[in-house]
């Protein structure tokens, strides 16, 4: 019986710690501007698309080609 809740409780963890990492990304919107020398418009577009479409690998690079960011 003790198990269930220690997988409960593993789970719930790797959730709040997944969520959190996605959602924290307002603490670095300006840093990521000042970085890649991005507008406003154009960071929170990419991070957009990013929460539209999940977490897949691709998705950053095809939100910065879909509002026109020269990639290196």
């Amino acid at each position: 019986m003790i198990h269930r809740w220690i997988v409960a409780g593993a789970g719930l963890l790797i959730s709040v710690i997944g969520l959190g990492m996605r959602y924290s990304v307002g603490v670095f919107l300006e840093p990521i501007e000042t970085d890649f020398i991005l507008s406003g418009a154009a960071t929170s577009s990419i991070f957009s698309i990013y929460m539209l479409h999940g977490p897949a690998a691709l998705t950053a690079t095809l939100a910065a080609v879909a509002v026109n960011i020269n990639i290196q």
